[in-house]
């Protein structure tokens, strides 16, 4: 049997929005922390680097969330390569070493950042990389393109943006994908996209009847709506207006978070 909500009030509303601590300028960076700040061509965003193991619980349109892919997830396209055991990638042929790195990113997200971590140890040696989009029949779409360049030899961030790309993964849309071309010594670490949740675009028509498309809240109830965290109190109605008890908020928090427990 379906759980009914009686309404939805501000309250609730305070609730779903988990406050996210700030994060520190800095970031985590071949075994150590680098300032962010200081490093040329990085604009003054937060950074998000969770640490190994940790399971970061990101939740409101506000806060920044990343997507990173280091040495182990990246997928060979051209050239030879050693993977130094996950912790960076390195051409080990004359010829260019290309790879791609597969992106997930939730539907609906926008992303607006793309950062690549590597060193130089010859500057002259070439580096590009870019942020693509893949069409459901193969077409593909650069929606940013970077060179990066080192200006002195060694561990060096640099990041592009912003940018806004809307993420589409339906099965007749598009996949995601960040692809780096390098050569000579130069060592790829990791690479970053930096995006932010949005709430679902308001549809055309109304689902309950008591929230017409003109009514303040009208995205957000149907957002909840479609996300089945709610299916109104009954007849076709939200009950707007109505006072939240303990036991219906139990129910929106548990379906917005996906709480659970073990077996």
């Amino acid at each position: 049997m379906r759980m009914r909500d009686l309404g939805f009030s501000a309250v609730v509303v305070a609730a779903l929005v988990v406050a996210v601590p700030a994060f520190a300028q800095q970031v985590a960076f071949d075994g150590r922390m680098v300032d962010a700040n200081a490093v040329p061509n990085a604009p003054s965003i937060p950074s998000v680097v969770n640490p190994p193991g940790s399971d970061p619980q990101t939740y409101g349109t506000d806060s920044w969330v990343t997507w990173e892919a280091g040495g182990c997830d990246a997928m060979l396209r051209n050239g030879a390569w050693a993977d130094n055991n996950c912790a960076y990638l390195q051409s080990t042929s004359a010829s260019d070493l290309a790879v791609g790195y597969p992106i997930h990113i939730p539907t609906g997200a926008v992303a607006q950042y793309v950062r690549i971590y590597f060193n130089q140890t010859v500057i002259g040696n070439t580096i590009s990389g870019g942020f693509w989009k893949t069409a459901y029949y193969g077409s593909m779409t650069d929606i940013a393109t970077m060179s990066p360049t080192a200006t002195t030899a060694g561990d060096t961030m640099q990041q592009w943006g912003p940018f806004t790309e809307v993420i589409d993964n339906s099965p007749s849309a598009n996949t995601y994908s960040f692809l780096a071309i390098t050569s000579g010594t130069t060592k790829i670490y990791k690479m970053m996209v930096y995006y932010k949740l949005q709430v679902s675009p308001a549809p055309g028509t109304a689902t309950f009847t008591d929230v017409p498309t003109n009514y303040w809240a009208f995205q957000y109830v149907e957002a909840l709506a479609a996300s089945g965290i709610t299916g109104g109190c009954g007849g076709g109605l939200y009950c707007p207006e109505s006072p939240v008890t303990r036991a219906q908020m139990a129910v929106f928090l548990s379906k917005a978070l996906g709480l659970h427990y073990v077996y």
